[in-house]
């Protein structure tokens, strides 16, 4: 599902036919389009090893202080959120572009063009 969101968000090449505004049928559309290429289905993955690990922590670590210091579950979350977005955001950014194919070469240098 995240690959259909990045595909539905992402400006299609010239040439390219449109993509049907009904979620089922752009599913079912953009499945087409990966038939012949199933590894399209993982790209984007070598990203999740560098910033998930870096962005969880610092959402449930941030998550863990404010429960503490406050009594709104809200406020906890609102905190972490905000600690965790600065890292969680590029990592997005990249392993969106990875999936669209619009990002090439490692991990270091698409993050490197997005910063």
């Amino acid at each position: 599902l995240d690959l259909c969101r990045a595909r539905l968000n992402a400006p299609r090449p010239r040439g390219a036919p449109t993509l049907p505004s009904d979620p089922l049928r752009a599913l079912l559309a953009i499945s087409r389009e990966l038939r012949p290429k199933p590894r399209a289905l993982y790209r984007g993955l070598l990203c999740v090893p560098f910033f998930a690990p870096a962005a969880y922590g610092l959402y449930f670590s941030a998550y863990e202080v404010a429960s503490r210091k406050t009594e709104s579950e809200l406020a906890a979350g609102l905190c972490a959120e905000a600690c965790a977005n600065p890292c969680y955001i590029p990592y997005d950014v990249v392993k969106q572009r990875y999936m669209v194919g619009r990002a090439r070469g490692t991990v270091v240098t698409a993050t490197r063009l997005i910063l």
